[in-house]
């Protein structure tokens, strides 16, 4: 057990160390399931849950946005709908 212990202390840090990092374009919808969500689908419908706190001035209904954000695989959450993203910038389109 030794031998593997250095081993399997480095394949959990390198799993749980970094998030994706993710740019999308999609809308932003109020999804009304448990408390409610926010969250950003795309125009192929991928849905994205937006991770709160998020930036006040994206959580409007039908805002049409350029998106960079992590994906936080360590995330869960009661709506359960996709992907949790957290927020780092964002850009309304049209």
């Amino acid at each position: 057990m030794g031998h593997d212990a250095p081993h399997l202390l480095a394949l959990f840090e390198n799993s749980y160390s970094k998030y994706m990092n993710i740019q999308i374009v999609g809308t932003v919808e109020y999804i009304d399931i448990g408390n409610g969500t926010w969250a950003v689908i795309t125009d192929t419908d991928e849905q994205y849950e937006i991770w709160q706190p998020a930036p006040e001035a994206i959580l409007q209904e039908g805002l049409k946005v350029k998106v960079n954000a992590k994906i936080r695989d360590d995330v869960f959450t009661t709506a359960a709908i996709g992907d949790v993203l957290e927020i780092e910038d964002f850009q309304r389109l049209g």
